[in-house]
C-alpha cells in the first residue's frame, strides 16, 4: 500500500488521465467511419451542402484524432518532467515586483480610484445595452443563442410563421455563418436569456437585448480591473491606473464591452494571462503554468481572432526562457500546457472548421471593401482613437470620422491625435528603458497587429475589419499611459515641478485632452444605435399591426443590404430590381396594404440597384418616412412607404 500510495502523485495521475484520452480517442476513431466515407464525405463529392449534423461528425471525428495524437505526444513529454526548476538567480531581473515604490498608493487608494474608474466606465457602458443589435449581433443570437421565427411556408413569408430555437449543440459547434461563434460568450449569454425568462415568466420565444450582453458588460469591468492589477503586480500601480483610465474611454472598448460578441470576454482574461506567465517564467511553478495554458484556451475559446497575439507573445516567452537558468524544465512546462490549452482547443472548435470553409466558399459575394488606401488609413486612426479617418456620406449626419472632425473642432481634434500618437511613440521608448522583458510582452501585441494586417491583405485576401486588431487595445493602453506619465514627467521638469501629485496631475490632464477628442464618438455610442432595427420597425409595420405568429401580415417590409430576421422574420429581401419592386407593389395595392423599403449600405445600393434608389426617390411613389443614421455609412438605413 504505501509503495501504492507514493506512485499516486500528481505527474502519475495525469498521465493516467492522458493515457485514458487516448485509449477513449482511439476507440471512438475506429468505431466511428472517417469522413471522407460518411455522408458528409460523399455530399462534398456530390457537391450538396452537408448538414449541420454531417458537419459536426466530421469535425468531432478530426478533433478526435488531434486529441489522440496531442495526448500521446504529452505522455512521451512527461517523461521529461521534473518536480523542481532551478531558481531565479539573483542578479536576473524578474517580471514580478519585488516590493513597492515610496511614491506607490496605499491599497485603499490604489481600489478606491480603480473602484471610481469603474463605475464610470459602467455609466458609460449601460444607455448602450438596450439598443437594437446589429447585423452581427443579430446573426450570432439566430443562430447560435436563441433561435428566430421562420415562415411556415417558405415561399409565403407574409403567413404564418414558427419559431425555430438554437439548440445547445448549434451553440457549441455551429459556425454557418463562418468564425463568428464566439463560443464562451454565446453559451453565457444563452445561460443568461434562459434564467431572465425562468425568473420573469417570459416565453421561450422572447429575448432582451442588454440581457444578452450581460457577458460582454461583465467581461469590459473585468478586463479593465484586470489591467490594473497587472501593472500593479509590475510595480506601477499609477501607471496601471492610467492604462485602465485610457482603455475605459477608448471608444472601441466602450462599444465591444457592451455589444453581443466575445472579445470583452478574450480582453477579461487577458491581463490575467500575463500575469500568469509573469509568475511562470519568475517562479517556473507549474500552477502558474497549468493557469497560463488554462487561460490561453479560455481566450482562444472567446474569440479565436486571438490566436495571433498567443503566438507572438509565445514565441517571446519561449527567448525568454531560452536565456535564463533551469531553461530545459521551463520550457518542457511551457510546451505541456500549450499542448494541454491545444488539445481542449481543438476537441471543441475543430467540428467548426468545415461549416467556416463551406461559409467562406457560400458567402463569396460578402466579402469585404477592398484593402485600398482609405481602408488603410481607417485601420489606423481607428486602431489609436476607435474613430475611422474618412468620412463615407456627408448626408449621414450620424457619421463620425477624423475628416468630419477636423472640420467642425480642428484644436481639439488634432491635438488630441497627435498628443495620443506621441505618447503611444514615447511610451514605446519608456517601455524598453524601464524593462526589457515587460517591453518584449507589450510589444508582442504590437508585432502580432502588423502579422494579422499581413495575413488578411495578402493571404486571406479578405477585408480586415479595424475591430479584430481589439487583441492589442490593453498593449495600446498601457503603452500610451506610459507615454502619458514620461511626458507629464518632462513638463514637469520644464516648470520645475517635482512632487509626484504635480506629475500624476500633469499625466491625467493630458489623458483628459486626449479623450476630449474621443468624446465625441463615445457620445455618439451612448446615445444612437448602430443599427436601429427596433426604430425602423416602430416607424413602420408597427403602426398598423402587432406582431402574430398565426396571423397573416398585410404590411409587406422590403430590405435592401440590411436586415435582421431575428427583429423581422416576414421580412423580403429578394426585391433587387426595379421590375421586382413594381410588381409587389401592385400586389400590395390590389390587397389594400402597407409596402415599406429599407435602404442600407447607400453607395451600395446607389451602384447595384440605381433603378430602386430611382423610384422610391420620386415622390409620387414614395415618400421618405425617417433616416436613420448610424456612426458608420455601411449601417445607416433610410424608410420610405408607398403612397
Amino acid at each position: 500500500m504505501p509503495r501504492l500510495r507514493s506512485l499516486l502523485t500528481l505527474p502519475n495521475v495525469f498521465r493516467i488521465v492522458l493515457l485514458i484520452i487516448c485509449v477513449q480517442a482511439i476507440g471512438y476513431l475506429r468505431e466511428e467511419k472517417p469522413p471522407w466515407k460518411s455522408a458528409w464525405g460523399r455530399h462534398k463529392a456530390e457537391g450538396v451542402d452537408p448538414s449541420f449534423r454531417e458537419h459536426v461528425s466530421a469535425g468531432l471525428w478530426y478533433g478526435t484524432a488531434a486529441r489522440a495524437g496531442i495526448a500521446g505526444a504529452i505522455l512521451l513529454l512527461s517523461l521529461a518532467w521534473r518536480r523542481t526548476t532551478a531558481p531565479t538567480s539573483a542578479g536576473t531581473q524578474t517580471l514580478l515586483a519585488t516590493s513597492e515604490a515610496a511614491s506607490s498608493p496605499s491599497p485603499v487608494v490604489f481600489y478606491s480610484l480603480l473602484g471610481a474608474i469603474l463605475a464610470g466606465a459602467l455609466a458609460m457602458r449601460v444607455p448602450r445595452m438596450t439598443h437594437s443589435l446589429w447585423g452581427d449581433e443579430a446573426d450570432a443570437l439566430a443562430t447560435y443563442v436563441h433561435g428566430m421565427y421562420k415562415p411556415l411556408k417558405k415561399k409565403d413569408r407574409q403567413g404564418p410563421v414558427y419559431f425555430e430555437g438554437a439548440i445547445w449543440p448549434q451553440t457549441f459547434f455551429s459556425a454557418r455563418h463562418g468564425p463568428n461563434n464566439h463560443v464562451l460568450f454565446s453559451a453565457s449569454s444563452r445561460l443568461c436569456l434562459e434564467a431572465w425568462r425562468k425568473i420573469t415568466s417570459r416565453k421561450d420565444t422572447e429575448f432582451t437585448e442588454w440581457v444578452a450582453r450581460i457577458p460582454s458588460l461583465i467581461g469590459g469591468l473585468v478586463s479593465l480591473a484586470g489591467l490594473a492589477l497587472l501593472l500593479r503586480r509590475w510595480g506601477v500601480p499609477w501607471l496601471g491606473l492610467l492604462a485602465t483610465l485610457f482603455m475605459a474611454l477608448h471608444p472601441w472598448h466602450v462599444r465591444y464591452s457592451a455589444e453581443a460578441r466575445g472579445y470583452a470576454l478574450a480582453l477579461a482574461f487577458y491581463p490575467f494571462l500575463l500575469l500568469a506567465l509573469s509568475h511562470a517564467l519568475d517562479r517556473g511553478r507549474w500552477r502558474a503554468w497549468l493557469t497560463f495554458g488554462l487561460l490561453e484556451f479560455l481566450i482562444m475559446y472567446s474569440w479565436a481572432g486571438m490566436a495571433y497575439a498567443m503566438a507572438l507573445l509565445n514565441l517571446v516567452a519561449l527567448g525568454l526562457m531560452v536565456s535564463k537558468a533551469g531553461r530545459a524544465q521551463q520550457i518542457v512546462r511551457w510546451v505541456t500546457v500549450n499542448l494541454v490549452a491545444a488539445m481542449l482547443f481543438i476537441s471543441l472548435y475543430a467540428p467548426h472548421v468545415p461549416q467556416i470553409a463551406e461559409a467562406h466558399e457560400r458567402l463569396q459575394w460578402l466579402r469585404g471593401l477592398p484593402m485600398d488606401a482609405v481602408w488603410f488609413h481607417n485601420l489606423v486612426a481607428e486602431f489609436f482613437t476607435g474613430i475611422p479617418y474618412h468620412r463615407q456620406i456627408a448626408s449621414n449626419p450620424g457619421e463620425i470620422s477624423w475628416e468630419g472632425l477636423m472640420q467642425t473642432s480642428p484644436v481639439l481634434t488634432y491635438s488630441g491625435f497627435a498628443l495620443i500618437i506621441l505618447a503611444f511613440l514615447t511610451g514605446l521608448v519608456g517601455l524598453w528603458k524601464w524593462h526589457r522583458q515587460r517591453a518584449l510582452l507589450v510589444i508582442s501585441t504590437f508585432i502580432a497587429v502588423v502579422l494579422c494586417t499581413v495575413h488578411f491583405k495578402f493571404g486571406i485576401k479578405d477585408e480586415l475589419r479595424s475591430w479584430y486588431l481589439i487583441f492589442a487595445l490593453p498593449a495600446l493602453s498601457i503603452t500610451v499611459a506610459c507615454g502619458l506619465q514620461l511626458l507629464g514627467t518632462g513638463l514637469c521638469r520644464v516648470f520645475r515641478l517635482r512632487s509626484h501629485l504635480a506629475t500624476a496631475t500633469v499625466a491625467i490632464a493630458l489623458l483628459l485632452i486626449a479623450a476630449a477628442s474621443l468624446w465625441v464618438m463615445n457620445w455618439s455610442q451612448m446615445r444612437l444605435p448602430f443599427e436601429d432595427y427596433r426604430g425602423v420597425l416602430a416607424a413602420s409595420r408597427e403602426k398598423h399591426e402587432n406582431f402574430s405568429p398565426k396571423a397573416t401580415s398585410n404590411v409587406l417590409m422590403c430590405w435592401l443590404w440590411r436586415y435582421s430576421a431575428v427583429y423581422d422574420p416576414r421580412g423580403e429581401i429578394q426585391v433587387r430590381s426595379g421590375p421586382g419592386l413594381r410588381a409587389r407593389m401592385e400586389e400590395i395595392k390590389a390587397k389594400k396594404g402597407e409596402l415599406y423599403m429599407v435602404v442600407g449600405f447607400r453607395t451600395l445600393a446607389e451602384s447595384s440597384n440605381a433603378e430602386i434608389i430611382a423610384m422610391v426617390e420620386d415622390p409620387a411613389l414614395f415618400e421618405k418616412v425617417r433616416l436613420f443614421p448610424s456612426r458608420q455609412s455601411i449601417q445607416m438605413m433610410e424608410l420610405y412607404r408607398m403612397r
